[in-house]
């Protein structure tokens, strides 16, 4: 397949990211990659990417956030379903880290109130249906991008109280497009912590 690996920045790459995306395309005989990193708002990259999906004729985009590492086997897994939309499985940088995953979203309607609930999920299962997901490791086949192209104006432009990637899923569902997840296909999540001489407690060694 010929893949576009899409991935929005702002900053410096994280090394394990880097070593993770080497591995892949070192290991991965299967596919024909090609990175596309993208600067700005995280859904006008997100679309600029998907618009060189289709005017370059790729397979297929899979994007990989910079805070993700993960296995070689990354796309050959996400590929091996022959699905439209299919996403990996990590979880989010909160205390708790739940998966991002969600089983419910929020209607269109902007005067609803925005939800999206994680409940119901069996995640014992290797392949499962979602309502939406986070797009740090999500893998979308030119053939859903023209799809719903034909219906929406952007792929990613959030609706009012979601982000970019739940908001995408719901552009899919409105067309009885399925979002599926690979529970297999585990990342990581990298979370940078920065220490600054304000976090000094003021306390230096005892003399001795």
């Amino acid at each position: 397949m010929k893949i576009l690996i899409g991935t929005p920045i702002k900053e410096t790459l994280p090394v394990g990211y880097v070593q993770s995306l080497v591995n892949m395309i070192t290991h991965d005989k299967d596919n024909d990659f090609t990175l596309q990193l993208e600067y700005g708002a995280l859904y006008d990259a997100r679309d600029r990417i998907c618009r060189r999906v289709i005017s370059d004729d790729f397979d297929c985009v899979l994007f990989i956030d910079s805070d993700m590492t993960f296995e070689p086997d990354l796309a050959q897994k996400l590929a091996s379903h022959g699905k439209n939309i299919v996403t990996g499985l990590y979880v989010d940088k909160h205390e708790n880290h739940k998966p991002l995953l969600f089983s419910v979203l929020s209607p269109e309607n902007e005067d609803d109130p925005p939800y999206a609930l994680r409940a119901g999920m069996d995640l014992t299962k290797p392949l499962i249906t979602v309502a939406g997901c986070g797009a740090g490791a999500l893998m979308i086949t030119n053939h859903a991008l023209r799809m719903m192209k034909i219906h929406a104006h952007d792929w990613f432009k959030p609706f009012k109280g979601l982000g970019e990637d739940v908001s995408f899923c719901h552009r899919a569902s409105l067309i009885d497009m399925k979002v599926y997840c690979d529970t297999t296909a585990r990342l990581g999540h990298l979370k940078t912590i920065e220490y600054t001489f304000d976090d000094w407690t003021g306390v230096l060694d005892e003399e001795k």
